[in-house]
């Protein structure tokens, strides 16, 4: 679907049809210039799983201690639960969804938004119980 509109010398820009916030992203080794578009959301889980790889990593080579592993996992958690529970809230609103690369836009669209705010919530406990275990 194409963007009709991006404002100038802004990087981030609502998309209009699935109300989910878009960055602009330099493409690297591109003459001229190339951005990528991409969605936060997507952009947010991924950091978050390589920072939950990254403290999983480090454990195993034995840098960091448990206790520290303990407070990453659960800022991971609040941050991915926040991240799922708003991707699914924005699809509910405009009943268009991403999951794994496919877009819905059915009532399997508004289910799945619905599995995304439940499994949002759920992390968001989780993290929250984490944190207060400190």
């Amino acid at each position: 679907m194409p963007i009709e509109y991006w404002p100038e010398n802004k990087p981030f820009q609502d998309c209009r049809h699935c109300l989910r916030p878009l960055a602009l992203f330099p493409v690297i080794k591109t003459q001229p210039r190339a951005y990528r578009i991409m969605s936060v959301f997507s952009v947010g889980k991924n950091v978050t799983a390589l920072l939950a790889l990254a403290a999983l990593l480090s454990l195993s080579l034995s840098i960091m201690h448990l206790r520290v592993l303990a407070a990453v996992v659960a800022s991971t958690f609040l941050v991915r639960g926040a991240l799922e529970a708003a991707d699914g809230l924005a699809g509910l609103k405009s009943g268009v969804d991403f999951s794994w690369g496919n877009m819905r836009m059915d009532k399997t669209a508004k289910r799945s938004s619905w599995a995304k705010i439940a499994i949002g919530l759920g992390l968001l406990g989780l993290g929250l119980v984490g944190i207060g275990a400190q």
